[in-house]
């Protein structure tokens, strides 16, 4: 099953040695590098267990820099898998125990508060913790930790990108991600590798290369089969289905979107899982307007965390926007069956009303639904 699987094959016969001769220290680490592997392997819950279990014995014998680095592997494990406020806390005590040990040991933790604010959309601060990040490998002159922190850095100026579109940020994402790749490749980390390739997919794609675009995402691709990299190959598939779409290439799309789905029921990667049935919900749409069933399938999925479920809703919100007028009815109606949150149930029976030219309330709505409300415009047929 790739690389990745013979590395968990040695980590486990040195956690065996390590239980043999009662040493708890290496025990602990053997339990924390078996965590890692598993955590780029996929299996996230089994490695969600060993970091547990690494924990609390790193607690036992008062090792406090194994006890920051197995938080931050668990914050890091809970970023990708949607909870959010949870990893922002073990980050924070992470943060907190390497500010009175070693600044070495805050640079992965940095880096992942960086992410986490990323896919919170806080750029500005994002860019602030991967810079702090940065400035403590620069002067220890630990390249291996530049490239994490070049790919990061470089992924969250295409969110922002994203969300502006102004060229500097395409222009800075490019640059370092470039610069990721290029010292992945002359330290031989094909993780990293991986993960610069996919970017710079997305950004040439972005730059119309499409050609370009493909090849990268096809290199990516290859590193993480051979790695056995489940989760950052379903995100691959997922990333290039995306400019799939926008190229409108909707078969092989939608192809890929429904590898990424069933990879992402597989290994339990619920956020990339909504992801997908967004965009599977997208591609059905520009091919048949009447159908939204994976739209309803992305809301019930979205009900593991509260944060991801009230960005589907607006995610939503903007797909009804672009509905005709029964369709939209129809749409809600489902809707209402499968929502649990009650000021998007106050929305939606607002907007049927408002649609139908009933008597409506919108009193007690959160400001930006109440906005969002009051700028939906109703199609004409």
């Amino acid at each position: 099953m790739g690389e990745i699987r013979k590395g968990i094959e040695y980590d486990e016969q040195a956690l065996a040695i390590a239980r043999e001769i009662e040493d708890r220290q290496g025990v602990g680490v053997g339990l924390l590098s078996l965590g890692e592997a598993d955590m780029v392997f996929g299996d996230w819950d089994k490695s969600l267990q060993l970091f547990n279990d690494a924990l609390k014995l790193f607690e036992t014998i008062e090792s406090l820099t194994r006890q920051g680095e197995t938080l931050s592997n668990i914050g890091e494990l809970q970023i990708n898998s949607g909870e959010w406020e949870d990893a922002r806390k073990n980050l924070e005590k992470s943060l907190e125990i390497y500010n009175r040990t070693t600044p070495v040991g805050a640079i992965d933790v940095l880096v992942n508060l960086g992410e986490l604010l990323s896919v919170e959309d806080k750029y500005e601060e994002a860019f602030s913790k991967f810079q702090k990040a940065l400035t403590i490998a620069s002067e220890l002159e630990l390249s291996p930790k530049k490239v994490k922190i070049f790919n990061n850095i470089g992924r969250a100026y295409l969110m922002e990108f994203e969300s502006n579109k102004t060229q500097e940020s395409l222009i800075q994402a490019k640059n370092y991600c470039e610069s990721a790749l290029n010292l992945a490749k002359d330290l031989q980390r094909p993780l990293d590798q991986g993960i610069s390739l996919r970017t710079l997919g997305i950004v040439y794609f972005k730059y119309n290369k499409i050609n370009k675009s493909k090849k990268h995402f096809t290199q990516s691709q290859g590193i993480f089969k051979t790695l056995g990299a489940r989760y950052e190959l379903a995100r691959t598939y997922l990333e290039l289905a995306k400019t799939l779409v926008e190229n409108n290439e909707l078969l092989e799309a939608e192809e890929r979107t429904k590898v990424c789905a069933f990879d992402a029921i597989r290994g339990n990667f619920k956020e990339l899982e909504v992801r997908s049935y967004m965009l599977l919900g997208d591609i059905v749409w520009e091919q048949d307007n009447s159908q939204y069933g994976y739209y309803l399938t992305a809301l019930k999925t979205a009900i593991f965390n509260p944060k991801i479920y009230t960005r589907t809703i607006f995610l939503l919100i903007g797909r009804m926007k672009r509905m005709e007028k029964d369709t939209t009815i129809e749409f809600i109606a489902a809707l209402k069956e499968v929502n649990i949150e009650v000021h998007f149930g106050t929305f939606l029976s607002a907007l049927a009303s408002k649609i139908r030219g009933k008597d409506y309330s919108i009193e007690g709505l959160p400001v930006e639904l109440e906005e969002e409300f009051d700028n939906f415009t109703i199609a004409s047929k």
